[in-house]
């Protein structure tokens, strides 16, 4: 269960944007969902999405964090067959485009 890693290039702007997708053919547990926020100086949310019907995502938990948060971000774990995947959202335009490393483990 190695952990899959890579950075997402977060927009200047206030729009909802996929940070990742996981594709998933069987049943599976995603775990260990982190990202790392330190760039980030706008409170920010992010969501967690699952494909529940195989074709339209559905929000299953989001978390705001604020520029007072820890610097990093945990999302619940989801076990699914279906598609999952991660977005972001800024209140307030980051006045840049900011780097936010990922990492999630896939189980079973």
């Amino acid at each position: 269960m190695l952990p899959t890693t890579g950075t997402y290039a977060h927009p200047n702007d206030t729009s909802e944007h996929d940070a990742f997708t996981i594709t998933l053919t069987r049943s599976q547990t995603v775990s260990d969902i982190m990202l790392d926020v330190n760039t980030l100086t706008q409170r920010t949310t992010f969501k967690i999405y699952c494909k529940i019907d195989g074709t339209t995502y559905r929000e299953i938990d989001s978390v705001v964090w604020v520029t007072t948060d820890r610097k990093g971000v945990s999302m619940v774990e989801v076990t699914s067959d279906k598609d999952v995947k991660v977005t972001v959202q800024s209140a307030v335009a980051e006045g840049a485009v900011r780097s936010i490393p990922f990492r999630y483990v896939l189980v079973g």
